[in-house]
């Protein structure tokens, strides 16, 4: 009589490690985007223009959800389920300034991969030299 006990909490076991948050696999979504020195002062990433180390961006949807410390000026947040976050660059070096939005709202789609969420910075002289 044991035996159909342990097969149901096996059951429910298994099934919640392959299934913990209620969406599949394949609707995940990716935001990935650059903090970057914006030479033109357009507020577009433009060739030759580089990403900036040492800053910091994060990922909100009800609090802050986790933040990544960008490796040359890159950030990614992956195997995101389909909604609305918020993207915030939270901290960059000083002697830079921020002529871009500071958070960018971004409506995820199911499986949708979105790379056009980026943060312009210039230095204090506007030259845009790391």
């Amino acid at each position: 009589m044991k035996r159909p006990v342990v097969s149901i909490l096996v059951a429910l076991v298994f099934g919640l490690l392959i299934a913990p948050t209620g969406y599949a696999q394949e609707e995940s979504g990716l935001i990935r985007g650059w903090v970057f020195v914006d030479q033109d002062r357009d507020g577009v990433m433009d060739p030759g223009e580089i990403g900036l180390e040492e800053t910091v961006v994060c990922i909100y949807k009800l609090g802050v959800d986790w933040c990544d410390h960008t490796e040359g000026g890159s950030y990614m947040f992956d195997m995101l389920p389909p909604q609305t976050y918020k993207i915030k660059l939270v901290d960059f070096p000083h002697g830079y300034h921020l002529i871009s939005k500071r958070v960018v709202k971004v409506e995820l789609q199911a499986g949708e991969i979105r790379t056009d969420v980026h943060f312009a910075l210039t230095d204090e002289l506007g030259g845009g030299h790391p």
